[in-house]
């Protein structure tokens, strides 16, 4: 019986096949194969003007589209694309500036001028950082300009590796600083990765962490390539692993919608700035940003010409830096969550200036200098990988999804606090010796985590009346 009554309906109802091409468009029809199978319909209810079901049940074709546009982001973990992304970039950064000194020797230029080339990086990066930042979040299209701007950086890097740009100091001024400023763009992906995050069982700190795996297995490959081929193979290093997550970042969801809507409903950078918690926050990213220029500009000049040691073990010693990282990285969220923002700050100023202290107290001359002063590495995570856990997560907060504030901190923390901490080592380098200066650098930490953490009632205060 109940073949003969499906056999019925299409007899007296037209196969769906009689129907007049224009009605069978895409996104003309709105169906619903839970109900009354599609072949049992009369033709007069498949037309557009007569067909009557619910919104919630016809299907949404941009909709279809949008999903088969994301197939390719869907279909690989934003957690583990950003883990990939950060190895990569840690390899990219860590054949640059742990070896620039040994750049710098090779083509004849002291340590007393270092700082003054060095500081070209961070100064480039505070024009560059500020604009990419703009420009992403005018545009929406972060995945792209990093991928882009952050290879042609590289490039420009690469050029140093020439011997005609060897013999022109004004050359590797000019080749530093545009790339200096095209690799700013790297700081962007910290906007990306915190919208991957979200709703997740892992925080920041747990891909953050990779960038430090991949510093450290960079930073011992390079120094043993530097060792057999000599300086410039630095460059090769650098530029693969800047190609490697240029291409990788484009697996990580780009959000544009999400980012321009809720851009749209912040407020203006210049608000935010204004507020005195945020002065607070910035004043002490650009305090310890130049603090730890220290240790990041100027320990492989004092690991070569002081200690007299060779580049795999400046390679070892950034090993060792990425040991101390991973496991404060990796609990950077638990840590945050009991000490809060101000707490961890504070570990990161004294980590410093243990750090420097101590290698101010080190004999040189005597047996086993350079190894004490490698074991004392291990504070390294102290110094940087809680500030820099702590300074992201707080920015994100300030401003859920700007990319614009996050290029902002990275101007701030990697440009131009190291751009006026690389002048001003220097000359102390040049005035006091390798040793009192990093003396000097601990005796300012600690002053100034006094300062800053007496400051904050005033800055809490300032924020109620406003």
């Amino acid at each position: 019986m109940e073949q003969t009554s499906h056999e019925g309906q299409l007899k007296r109802h037209p196969s769906l096949y009689d129907l007049p091409l224009s009605q069978l468009k895409a996104g003309r029809l709105g169906l619903s194969f839970s109900g009354t199978d599609l072949y049992m319909l009369p033709c007069k209810e498949l037309t557009e003007n007569s067909l009557q079901l619910e919104d919630s049940v016809k299907p949404d074709f941009d909709q279809m589209d949008s999903k088969r546009a994301t197939a390719c982001e869907e279909s690989t973990s934003p957690l583990l694309v950003a883990k990939v992304v950060f190895f990569f970039a840690g390899i990219s950064c860590s054949s640059m500036m742990p070896f620039m000194p040994a750049y710098m020797s090779h083509v004849g230029i002291r340590a007393e001028e270092l700082g003054s080339f060095i500081a070209l990086l961070p100064i480039a990066a505070i024009i560059g950082a500020p604009s990419w930042g703009l420009l992403a979040r005018k545009t929406g299209s972060t995945k792209t300009l990093v991928s882009i701007v952050c290879f042609a950086g590289s490039c420009f890097i690469a050029l140093l590796a020439l011997p005609s740009v060897q013999q022109s100091r004004l050359k590797i001024r000019v080749c530093i600083f545009f790339g200096g400023m095209c690799l700013s763009a790297l700081h962007l992906v910290n906007s990306l990765v915190m919208s991957a995050v979200k709703g997740s069982s892992e925080g920041y700190g747990a891909q953050r962490l990779w960038q430090s795996v991949g510093w450290g297995t960079g930073s011992l490959v390079c120094g043993r390539l530097i060792d057999t081929y000599g300086v410039t193979a630095m460059f090769v290093l650098h530029v693969a692993g800047t190609a490697s997550y240029a291409l990788v970042v484009q697996w990580l969801p780009e959000k544009r919608i999400v980012q321009v809507e809720r851009v749209g409903e912040s407020p203006s950078l210049l608000e935010t700035i204004k507020r005195p918690e945020v002065r607070w926050l910035l004043s002490n990213l650009v305090a310890h940003a130049m603090l730890i220029t220290l240790v990041n500009a100027f320990l492989g000049t004092f690991y070569l010409e002081v200690l007299g040691a060779s580049k795999t073990i400046i390679g070892v010693a950034q090993l060792v830096n990425t040991l101390s990282e991973i496991p404060l990285l990796f609990l950077s969220d638990v840590l945050l969550a009991r000490v809060g923002m101000r707490g961890a700050f504070t570990l990161a100023h004294v980590g410093f200036a243990l750090r420097v202290g101590a290698i101010a107290l080190v004999p040189v001359g005597a047996a086993g200098a350079t190894l004490k002063v490698v074991a004392i590495s291990c504070l390294h995570g102290v110094m940087i990988s809680i500030f820099q856990a702590a300074s992201t997560t707080a920015v994100e907060e300030l401003a859920p999804g700007n990319p614009l504030l996050h290029a902002l901190n990275g101007a701030l923390v990697s440009a131009l606090a190291p751009a006026f901490g690389a002048v001003i080592w220097s000359c102390a380098w040049g005035v006091l010796g390798p040793q009192n200066t990093f003396a000097l650098g601990s005796i300012l930490a600690l002053l100034w985590s006094l300062l800053w953490n007496l400051s904050m009632p005033l800055a809490a205060k300032q924020s109620k009346e406003d």
